[in-house]
């Protein structure tokens, strides 16, 4: 039975009274969800791939993409926009040629469009600069390829959004954002901006549907706000009359509606066409625009993305690595152009490898319970790491003199740096400094030339022991003092200077909470151990959280401002935390004594933030002095004084937090298994200063490669310290420099924050 505002909206839309006064259009975005279908196949079918709402394989899928293109067959007024990957079209296109041929021809009739333009729809927040980056440029190619098509509008049904995200958009040739059905954010900084509340909440109006996106560099795009339905195209008469009664000031006349491929029924078109006329959005945003451009300029991104910490984000990790590894590979071919080296086919299984790394960023493959083909994409991706390290080993080869005894240590990065050499025991080692054997590794500091190559003699001496010791209270280095609680864990941390950075509240520094079986458990009870040596002292905890065992190191670094915390877990099927409360999960501790400043790190820029938010730092986040490197977690909050980074959760019960019906879907085995060694770094710094944080996490952070035989040289060296860098590497026969310009306070090269992409030549 028709509920009262159906009824009334069925009698409006008849009297032919509507469609006319309000003028509404409705663009309809099509949300494929092609390759989850097509490559997972887990026991039991995860529901995308159910019918009537999903499809069991690939070629039921496509059947699917005919019916939607035979609509457009059967109502001539009908248009169709799809938010397909680059990824996924190209798979389809080899697969299933025929519905390929079917979409040019309609998109060559102007009946069907494309937005989005990204390789593989990821959340962007959640992933490093150059992955963003390379996802606008690798997809938008097919797309080009494929259809002629330069995508100018990006528009995801999924949230993918930071504050740099229009500067690089407005790169690529965008011309305008919108904003997606699912969780974003809006800060308004300049200018009006009006909008109007009713029960479900604020909407926009009319005339006031755009502000001005502006990223960090003062760049910006028109970001368009207003939304139909994010997924489901059944129930929406509730919001249009929504919209109907309120009367003037009404809401804007364009709507969008994404759903996840929906059939286009003859119901469902029928009662549409009544109240709507169907538009391609790329066209109609442009007249909109040119009614209504904006007034108002506002901060864009999102709070929220699908790292819910199943496996101990572990996905999240390999792909950090994973991006690592493929830019230190880049570096090295570059090292090899520059000597005359031919490697060209070195280049193209680079290619090859960034394909792989690109195509498991997409969001589906993170969602929580697409267990299998999770577990085929971290499996994919470790394979992509091995063979960037085959293709360093073989490009290094060529480049070091053979036959030379020692060792020769490649730095990628564009600046001399200091790092951390971390050797399996029986390795060869630098016969210089002090190394230290810590339980099978070798560690010690040594210096790298700029975008180059150091060489060492091998000592012949075994490195220094770690020799077990009575546990201090107190943990004196050059650049900090730690003192620690009964349990091991730190109860302060305090700079050379004396500053103290952690407070006395209910949690230690490195604590580690989760709520499991309805309580609160830690790891404060364990057995504890204690070693010095010549680089750093070490302690080791043993502990539990309730029935899972936590092996922790802590390595205290005696001549240079770090700590480093590795922590290993043993999951055995274990349940950890709620799903929708994130507090709850595994997560770090750090009091803090002083935390009214906080900023974190984003693709190609940082950005302060506030407590009580979800923040995804891509590499630091800093507050109170303390600066967390996250080493792959993105996801941190400060909530009441405490820095927190979320490390894993695992369970039955789940739900993607807009629709609360999925935590009643148990069939998934979402548990923690297996052992997962998990990194992160501490930094006590003091005051605040974005410049030289960038650059201590970067060295931090960005590996090295070690190799037999002997070079000493510098092949780039960009002496600016105020422009970071995010890579280099060989394209189009040059090699070419991407990063962006620090806030310099002054003249720099670019405007503060500025992207840049050029030669490396302009940079020397």
């Amino acid at each position: 039975m028709k509920d009262a505002s159906q009824d009334i909206l069925h009698m409006l839309a008849h009297t032919g009274v509507v469609k006319p006064l309000l003028n509404w259009k409705l663009a309809i975005c099509q949300h494929p969800m092609y390759l989850l279908i097509d490559e997972d196949r887990g026991e039991p079918a995860v529901g995308e791939r159910v019918p009537p709402w999903g499809a069991p394989d690939a070629a039921s899928y496509v059947e699917r993409i005919h019916r939607n293109l035979s609509s457009l067959e059967h109502h001539d007024d009908l248009c169709l926009n799809y938010e397909f990957s680059g990824v996924e079209l190209e798979a389809m296109a080899a697969e299933f040629p025929d519905a390929m041929q079917r979409m040019r021809e309609y998109f060559q009739e102007g009946r069907l469009d494309f937005i989005g333009g990204t390789f593989s729809q990821p959340h962007m927040q959640a992933i490093g600069a150059e992955s963003n980056w390379r996802q606008l440029e690798m997809g938008l190619a097919i797309f080009e390829k494929l259809f002629g098509k330069r995508v100018k509008v990006h528009y995801l049904q999924e949230t993918g959004q930071h504050q740099q995200m229009p500067q690089i958009l407005k790169r690529f040739g965008f011309e305008v954002m919108v904003a997606p059905p699912f969780p974003w954010t809006m800060e308004i900084f300049e200018g009006r901006f009006e909008c109007t509340g009713m029960f479900r909440g604020l909407d926009t109006i009319e005339s006031d549907e755009f502000v001005e996106a502006v990223a960090l560099d003062g760049s910006s795009l028109p970001y368009y706000i207003k939304v139909l339905d994010g997924e489901h195209e059944r129930g929406h008469e509730d919001m249009i009359m929504g919209d109907i009664s309120k009367g003037l000031p009404r809401g804007p006349s364009l709507w969008t509606l994404f759903p996840d491929m929906m059939e286009i029924e003859e119901d469902f078109y029928n009662s549409r066409k009544q109240l709507f006329d169907f538009v391609l959005l790329e066209r109609e945003l442009k007249d909109q625009l040119r009614k209504a451009p904006p007034r108002a300029k506002a901060r864009i991104y999102t709070n929220w993305s699908y790292t819910e910490g199943v496996w101990a984000d572990a996905l999240l990790r390999a792909n950090h690595r994973s991006e690592q590894a493929a830019l230190l590979t880049e570096a090295l071919l570059v090292m090899a152009k520059m000597s005359g080296i031919d490697c060209e086919e070195r280049h193209d299984l680079l290619h090859n490898i960034w394909h792989t790394i690109l195509k498991y960023q997409h969001h589906d493959v993170n969602w929580i319970e697409v267990t299998d083909l999770r577990r085929k994409a971290i499996s994919k991706i470790e394979r992509c790491i091995a063979e960037c390290q085959a293709i360093m080993e073989e490009t290094a080869c060529e480049l070091v003199a053979k036959g030379k005894p020692g060792m020769t240590v490649f730095n990628g990065l564009a600046h001399p740096r200091k790092c951390l050499l971390d050797q399996p025991f029986g390795s060869p080692f630098p016969g210089l400094g002090q190394f230290q054997e810590v339980d099978g590794r070798v560690l010690g500091w040594i210096d790298l030339p700029a975008g180059g190559a150091a060489s060492y003699a091998a000592s012949d001496v075994l490195p220094l022991p770690s020799v077990p010791s009575p546990i201090p209270n107190i943990i004196k280095t050059r650049h900090y003092e730690v003192q620690l609680d009964g349990s091991g864990l730190m109860k302060q941390i305090t700079t050379g200077a004396g500053e103290s950075l952690l407070a006395a509240r209910d949690c230690f520094g490195g604590e580690i909470r989760a709520m499991i079986n309805d309580a609160w458990v830690d790891n404060r009870a364990a057995e504890i151990g204690y070693m010095r040596g010549p680089v750093a002292d070490v302690l080791v905890r043993r502990a539990h959280l309730d029935s899972i065992p936590i092996i922790e190191k802590y390595f205290f670094f005696h001549d240079e401002p770090l700590i480093r915390a590795e922590l290993e877990f043993d999951f055995n099927g274990n349940e950890a935390g709620y799903f929708w409360m994130d507090e709850t999960k595994i997560n770090v501790h750090y009091p803090l004594a002083a935390c009214d400043t906080i900023w974190h790190d984003i693709p190609f820029g940082y950005i302060q933030a506030r407590q009580g938010r979800a923040l995804f730092a891509t590499s630091w986040i800093y507050s109170g002095g303390l600066i967390y490197v996250n080493q792959g977690m993105p996801k941190h909050w400060v909530k009441n004084g405490v820095l927190t980074n979320m490390i894993a959760w695992g369970g039955h019960s789940f739900t993607n937090r807009m629709q609360f019906g999925w935590a009643k879907q148990t069939m998934y085995d979402l548990r923690l298994y297996g052992s997962h060694k998990i990194k992160y770094d501490i930094i006590p710094a003091g005051a605040f200063d974005g410049r030289e944080i960038t650059r201590r996490a970067g060295d931090l952070i960005e590996p090295i490669f070690a190799t037999a035989g002997e070079l000493n040289r510098s092949f780039y060296h960009v002496r600016d310290r105020e422009l970071c860098l995010t890579s280099v590497h060989h394209k189009d026969g040059n090699v070419m420099a991407r990063g962006y310009q620090l806030p310099t306070g002054g003249a720099g090269r670019f405007r503060d924050w500025e992207i840049f992409n050029c030669q490396i030549g302009e940079l020397l």
